[in-house]
């Protein structure tokens, strides 16, 4: 029946048709569908996916067959292109023997997988479960894993054992899943398949066979003997024997031995001083019984360390090596050597200092003797010392110059020690100048200069101790008219020492003695040097200013001090010009000087302190005279047995006027005979500077003289 509520004019039906039924006008529309009964046409569209038969719907039916369906595995052509299932069937293989993988050669297309099949084609024999790929490899001739190969790394070793004792020989072998008969075993390790009480691991017997195949035979069985050759009782560990059944004449069973044909040799036995490691320790004469204490000699140059000892049978028998860890140092200089060809060594030393000292890095040592010539450090920072002392070695100038000279730079590790330097006449410095000496006359003036006669220092800083400089001459001062217009000068300076330009110049336990020059007769410093006087003596030397030490500019220290018997025109013991200086604990005794200042002279601006000092026995002048416009500071010192005490100086707290009474004093002007330390009861003991920093050696107060003070032990 027709429910009236659903009936549309139609004009709309005719609508729906044309937008439900696309392809053409309404009037070429097929409506062969439509009941002829009614006269209304219906949609083409029945299954409602958009598309009709005339679209290429093949199953109006089904919503999901159309031309835009995906294929589905169902048995139904789902988008309508005239195939079914098409590309969406899995491939199958069967699986005969169920190990879950399948034969290759029997492929099957389906939507699932059939009974008795699977998604693999792995199986490379699908009558056996018990092959396929991941099985574990069986001995039994199969291909289990499926990998190509047979029973591999699944055979046994089969060993021949020849001698029955179930180890088999290495080299004669084979591989196998069973053994191949009798005589055969998987136990390999037999290093003589002859022998049945051989094999590896077998125990060792004492029966002459390497029972546990080790390579050595009866080894740790029965005992290991020794030779002994020399009869000591201590075996040779290089000669063996084994015996099960005991030692023989000529053996021992211990190893101690380490030369056999020595028969105080042997492991722990005393070392001799004999040339034999009686130890065995590998060294010889070591730390021998019979050894004597003496100076190391690690570099086995023949010099001995000063600062180290040894037990040795051969000990060094000098302490003089300056490096015993180079055999090259020190270089050793002998006058007495011969030698065609010297090396500066012990037995070939060099015959001139010079040598050594052009050859040395480090140290020269000076053997006794007497050498003609003069000495020039040039720049090379090293150490010469006479080894038996400045009584015994002398450098002898010969009037050719200045006996040592130090022009290039050197320092304080250049060092001469140990030796009298005389015969010096000094470093001549010559110079000429032109000046008009009238209307239009011009002169030339020619100036030599001569500069220490012992030893010749410039702008440089040397070490110098324990030396003697003595009877070096420097030219007096003369005039000479060569022409009316030449006219020439000579003067010197430093007749035993001249110090220019040396800032820091340390000089100890000098005695400088009979040397002369113009100035300074034992002493010179002029500019900027800076010089230090220790322990030292400067007497009977003479010159015309400054007949002991002349200082002309820079500055000079004396501490612990003797200058006696100088004489001079000037300043006989002491010149102090245009410098400073300063004096600790000295004593300037019996100088004399024909003008003024026979004990010390300042003048030219020249400044200078003292304290401790002894100022005695000047009995034709002052014994101390500052000029004008010069100073003296002096304080806690002895004037005494002067003409003249003082003159300009300045005195301060603790001076005293009385007799220092030394040990031994004469007036002979011979200094070697006399002895300055004071004697028991004199007033100058205990009268020096009050303050602890002053104090003797013994902590006692600051004695007055050369030997009080804190360095006055010398």
């Amino acid at each position: 029946m027709v429910d009236n509520m659903h009936i549309r004019p139609i004009a709309a039906v005719l609508s729906l048709v044309l937008v439900g039924c696309p392809g053409g006008p309404a009037e070429e529309k097929d409506t062969s569908n439509t009941p002829e009964d009614s006269g209304i046409a219906v949609p083409c569209d029945e299954d409602g996916d958009s598309f009709c038969v005339s679209d290429g719907d093949c199953d109006e039916s089904d919503p999901l067959v159309n031309p835009n369906a995906a294929e589905a595995c169902d048995g139904i052509d789902n988008n309508c292109d005239g195939q079914v299932d098409e590309g969406v069937l899995g491939t199958y293989y069967a699986d005969a023997d169920s190990d879950g993988f399948g034969d290759a050669s029997l492929p099957e297309e389906a939507c699932e997988a059939p009974a008795g099949s699977v998604a693999n084609a792995d199986d490379c024999d699908d009558a056996n479960g018990t092959v396929f790929p991941g099985a574990a490899e069986a001995c039994d001739g199969l291909d289990n894993d499926c990998d190509g190969s047979i029973d591999e790394d699944v055979t046994t070793v089969w060993y021949e054992d020849a001698d029955g004792d179930t180890y088999g020989n290495d080299a004669s072998s084979v591989d196998g899943c069973e053994s191949p008969g009798v005589g055969w075993v998987a136990v390999g390790g037999d290093c003589n398949d002859a022998e049945p009480k051989a094999w590896t691991g077998a125990a060792e017997v004492c029966d002459l066979i390497d029972n546990n195949c080790d390579g050595q035979i009866d080894e740790g069985l029965g005992t290991t003997y020794y030779a002994d050759t020399d009869g000591d009782g201590y075996g040779d560990p290089a000669n063996t024997a084994t015996d099960c059944a005991g030692a023989v004449d000529g053996w021992v069973s211990n190893a101690d031995d380490c030369n056999d044909s020595e028969k105080l040799a042997w492991t722990g036995a005393d070392e001799y001083c004999d040339d034999v490691d009686n130890d065995c320790n590998g060294l010889v004469d070591d730390d021998a019984v019979d050894a004597v204490e003496g100076p190391a000699d690690n570099d086995a140059d023949g010099f001995g360390d000063p600062t180290a000892t040894v037990w040795s049978c051969d000990p060094a028998e000098n302490t003089i090596d300056c490096d015993d860890g180079n055999a090259n140092e020190p270089r050793a200089v002998d006058a007495s050597s011969t030698s065609g060809s010297p090396d500066g060594s012990m037995t070939n030393p060099y015959p001139t200092v010079q040598e050594g000292i052009d050859n040395a890095t480090e140290c020269v040592v000076v053997y006794a003797g007497v050498y003609s010539e003069n000495i020039s450090f040039n720049g090379n920072n090293v150490s010469v010392v006479g080894i038996d002392g400045s009584g015994s070695t002398t450098i002898d100038g010969g009037a050719a110059g200045s006996v040592v000279s130090f022009a290039n730079g050197e320092t304080a590790a250049a060092e001469l020690t140990g030796f009298t330097l005389m015969g010096g006449s000094g470093t001549l410095e010559e110079v000429s100048e032109t000046t008009e000496c009238g209307s239009g006359v011009w002169c030339t003036m020619i100036y030599q200069r001569y500069y220490g006669g012992g030893v010749f220092i410039d702008g440089a800083t040397p070490t110098l101790w324990d030396l003697v400089i003595t009877g070096n001459e420097l030219p007096e001062y003369s005039f000479t008219e060569n022409s009316p217009t030449e006219w020439s000068y000579v003067y010197s300076y430093g007749g035993g020492v001249f110090a220019s330009d040396s800032v820091g110049l340390d000089l100890d336990d000098l005695t400088i003695t009979r040397n002369s020059a113009l100035h300074g007769g034992g002493i010179y410093v002029n500019n900027t040097s800076q010089v230090a006087l220790t322990h030292s003596i400067v007497a009977g030397n003479d010159a015309d200013a400054g007949g002991g030490i002349a200082v002309v500019g820079g500055s000079f220290n004396a501490t612990n001090v003797i200058v006696s018997n100088n004489s001079a025109t000037a300043g006989g013991g002491f010149w102090l010009d245009a410098g400073s200086s300063t004096w600790w604990n000295a004593v300037l005794a019996a100088n004399s000087a024909s003008d003024s200042g026979e004990g010390v002279m300042v003048t030219g601006g020249g400044s200078a302190t003292a304290s401790g000092l002894v100022i005695a026995a000047h009995d034709t002048g002052y014994g101390a005279m500052v000029e004008s416009g010069s100073s003296l500071m002096i304080e806690y010192s002895d004037l005494y047995g002067n003409l003249w005490d003082e003159s300009g100086s300045t005195p301060g707290a603790g001076m005293l006027a009385v007799d220092p009474m030394f040990n031994a004093w004469s007036d002979d002007s011979d200094y070697s005979n006399d002895d300055l330390t004071l004697a028991a009861g004199s007033p100058l003991t205990d009268m020096g500077n009050p303050s602890s920093a002053y104090n003797d050696t013994d902590g006692s107060v600051n004695d007055i003289g050369a030997y009080g003070g804190p360095d006055g032990a010398w």
